[in-house]
C-alpha cells in the first residue's frame, strides 16, 4: 500500500538542507527533488512512497520542528475535474456563472462551500511557427506551390496567471475562473483584464468576507490581509486544496 506524508498545519516551514538530510532515509525521495519540495510545501510533502519510508520520514520531519504524519495514499481525496467558466455574479441568495459560450447557470449561494484563489506562477513551452512555400505534386501533372506551417522551436514562457475557484456541494462541484494576459473575467457585469490586479484581489477579498476565513485558501486569506501571494505552481495551489479537503473529511 502506498503512503503519503502530510503536514499537520500550513503554518510551518522547513529549509531545503534539512529536507535533504532527512531524504537519506527515504530512497523514494530524491535529494535533487528537495529544493522543489521545500518551495512547494502546501500540505502534502510527498506521495506514493512505501509505508516504512513514510513513517520514518514523517517522524524525522516532526523531530526537526515540522510536524507531519504518514497516511495511506487512498485517504487523500481526488479533486473533481474543474468546470471552466468566464464570468460570475452573485447576490444574497444566488450565484450565477457564465461559460465560454455565454450560457448561464445558477446555484443557490448556500451550495458554495469553499473558495480558493490567487496568483500562480506558470512556465510552459510554447511552439513558434513560420511558413514556407513547398512544391507539391499536382493531380493534373507537374507541381504546385503550397504554403505550409513549419514548427521552429519551443520557447519556455514564464508568466503569472490568476485563478479563482468555487467548490460546491452539488454538481459540477468545482468551478474554475482562470484569467491570464489573453483572457478576461466578467464579474458582476464588468469585464476584468489580468492587468487589473487590484480588481482581481478585490474579488478574492469579497468572497473571503462572504464565506469567512475558515472557508478560504491561503491566497484569499493573503488578499484579505492586503498582502497578495503568488503560488509557485498550479500543483502547489491544488495541493493545498487536497490538504484542506482531507482535513475537512477528518473533521479538523
Amino acid at each position: 500500500m502506498s503512503y503519503a506524508v502530510v503536514q499537520k498545519s500550513l503554518n510551518q516551514t522547513i529549509d531545503r538542507r534539512t529536507l535533504e538530510e532527512i531524504s537519506t532515509v527515504a530512497p523514494s525521495v530524491a535529494r535533487g527533488d528537495c529544493a522543489r519540495l521545500a518551495r512547494e510545501l502546501y500540505g502534502v510533502v510527498v506521495q506514493n512512497i512505501g509505508q516504512d519510508e513514510a513513517v520514518v520520514f514523517a517522524r524525522l520531519l516532526t523531530s526537526s520542528g515540522f510536524p507531519a504524519e504518514a497516511v495511506p495514499q487512498h485517504e487523500l481525496p481526488l479533486l473533481p475535474e474543474p468546470s471552466r467558466k468566464r464570468g460570475l455574479n452573485w447576490d444574497g441568495a444566488r450565484l450565477s456563472v457564465i461559460d465560454g459560450m455565454g450560457r448561464e447557470q445558477g446555484f443557490p449561494l448556500e451550495e458554495v462551500r469553499f473558495a480558493a484563489g490567487g496568483f500562480v506562477f506558470r512556465q510552459q513551452y510554447q511552439a513558434t511557427w513560420s511558413y514556407e512555400w513547398v512544391a507539391r505534386p499536382s493531380l493534373h501533372g507537374g507541381f504546385r506551390m503550397q504554403k505550409v506551417s513549419v514548427k521552429d522551436l519551443d520557447n519556455l514562457v514564464k508568466e503569472t496567471v490568476f485563478r479563482f475557484e468555487l467548490h460546491l456541494g452539488c454538481e459540477p462541484y468545482r468551478l474554475l475562473f482562470p484569467v491570464d494576459a489573453d483572457s478576461m473575467l466578467r464579474v458582476r457585469g464588468t469585464m476584468i483584464r489580468f492587468r487589473q490586479k487590484e480588481e482581481l484581489v478585490k474579488l478574492l477579498r469579497d468572497w473571503g468576507n462572504l464565506l469567512g476565513r475558515n472557508c478560504c485558501n491561503l491566497g484569499i486569506l493573503a488578499a484579505m490581509e492586503e498582502a497578495p501571494m503568488i503560488y509557485p505552481t498550479a500543483g502547489a495551489f491544488e495541493e493545498e486544496l487536497v490538504w484542506r479537503l482531507f482535513q475537512a473529511i477528518r473533521g479538523n
